[in-house]
């Protein structure tokens, strides 16, 4: 069957920018499906200006987070009906937003309800009545379930096989409706090349010497990614191989803010080897000046971090909870945590790469090899791929 060479696509979501994993996600497609596809997005903010590229503003309320996350779900459908009066979609694409339209493919970027619940799990039973209080969760369970209902959605993209697996027993549909397609990284931006270009004025601006061993967390959630017990692994570590450790990030989680963090450091007496720079643009730079890169996370659907890592040719030490597992082997690219709870296993992992320089040299080789076939532009191609599954779907639906 031949398809329509211009289709029209919506792509529904929170924001479309370069930073954060959804927004990065939507960023990169929406750029690369303007190139010969007419491409509107419906989000609370865009910062995409290609040509081809429509952005419909939904005015959305910014807090308290539930509230926000309800009138996202309202106002996509008036926007999209709006929009859909005057020229149907061939594609709606809900990217990671509960949304109370029937779509033509929804990504599942999580199962929300898992990680919140892996997350609940580590607090006292007063703090976990209160957050299940607080983010109304029968409310957003229910919310982020809708666009997985088989009657609401024809196609489900999960980013991970993890992810795949959640969705089916989770939300009870066919394995037959699910196709994983990875998240995608700038090769060019993070590349090997690049890091040794800018490594040494970033390494002299962080006060670091060339020989320094340095290692980085990139992270928004620090409970989830695991930051406290990082500290508590590099802690554990004798303060002659001790390496630096570069965090880079903030959170919006209260449960374990930046303070805290900073906070623990002092207790655990690691601060002067724990450099904090909040949210920062340019994390490229970062992964420059990184001989490797750590995230003890507890629930990863995908990582688009550890992916931007091994891009830059760094070796990573990550939770085989992450589904980023799925795409690399235990001592090629990467040191598997078996129990991010565990902050000796952790220790062991770093000391690991310390003592062994060629091993990491290995790894970071392996590392970019790996991460070469993940570009944009392959994961572009697949999404389209997707697409015509969809719209082979519905003819045949309609022939009969």
């Amino acid at each position: 069957m031949g398809f329509k060479a211009r289709l029209r696509i919506a792509q529904i979501t929170f924001a479309c920018h370069r930073r954060g994993g959804i927004e990065r996600v939507v960023y990169e497609l929406s750029k690369r499906f303007a190139r010969d596809h007419e491409v509107h997005i419906f989000a609370g903010t865009c910062e995409l200006g290609s040509e081809g590229v429509t952005f419909h503003k939904l005015p959305v309320i910014p807090w308290p987070w539930v509230v926000n996350h309800l009138s996202y779900f309202l106002k996509t459908r008036l926007a999209l009906r709006r929009e859909q009066a005057c020229n149907q979609f061939d594609i709606v694409h809900v990217q990671g937003i509960p949304s109370l339209i029937t779509s033509d493919v929804t990504t599942a970027h999580s199962v929300h309800c898992l990680g919140r619940d892996r997350q609940k799990a580590l607090l006292s039973p007063c703090k976990r009545a209160w957050q299940y209080v607080k983010t109304a969760d029968p409310i957003m369970r229910w919310m982020t379930s809708y666009n997985f209902n088989p009657a609401r959605c024809r196609r489900i993209i999960a980013i991970s096989q993890q992810v795949k697996r959640d969705v089916i027993a989770t939300f009870g549909v066919s394995p037959d409706n699910v196709d994983v397609i990875y998240n995608g990284v700038d090769v060019d931006i993070f590349s090997p090349a690049q890091r040794k270009k800018i490594r040494p004025a970033v390494r002299s601006k962080l006060g670091y010497s060339l020989d320094a061993t340095v290692a980085l967390f990139v992270a928004n959630e620090f409970q989830r990614k695991g930051l406290d017990i990082l500290l508590k692994a590099l802690s554990n570590i004798d303060h002659v191989q001790r390496p630096y450790l570069i965090v880079v990030g903030d959170t919006r989680d209260p449960v374990l803010t930046l303070s805290d963090c900073k906070q623990l450091a002092a207790e655990l007496r690691i601060t002067p080897w724990v450099r904090f720079l909040g949210a920062v643009e340019g994390v490229e730079d970062f992964f420059a000046s990184a001989d490797f890169f750590v995230l003890p996370t507890i629930y990863e659907p995908f990582g688009l971090v550890i992916l931007e890592a091994l891009a830059s040719g760094l070796p990573v030490i990550f939770s085989r909870l992450a589904g980023a597992a799925d795409i690399v082997k235990n001592g090629r690219e990467a040191l598997l945590i078996e129990n991010p709870r565990n902050s000796n296993e952790i220790a062991d992992k770093i000391l690991t790469l310390i003592q062994n320089p060629i091993l990491r040299e290995q790894m970071g080789v392996a590392a970019r090899k790996t991460a070469l076939n993940y570009s944009w532009d392959n994961i572009a191609d697949r999404t389209l791929a997707c697409y015509k599954k969809v719209l082979l779907q519905r003819s045949m639906v309609r022939k009969k």
